[in-house]
């Protein structure tokens, strides 16, 4: 038997799809929270 067993193809493709998840739940927390900083707001304002 071997010592090294791989996980599952599917187990990986769920751990990637909720790893995913989580992370563009916190990008889209980020993006509101940046938003609201004066120096984007500033940025934001010279690009108009």
């Amino acid at each position: 038997m071997l010592k090294n067993k791989q996980p599952m193809p599917v187990n990986i493709r769920a751990t990637m799809q909720q790893q995913q998840h989580m992370a563009s739940a916190k990008n889209r927390r980020l993006a509101q929270q940046m938003e609201n900083r004066p120096s984007v707001q500033a940025a934001l304002k010279l690009k108009q």
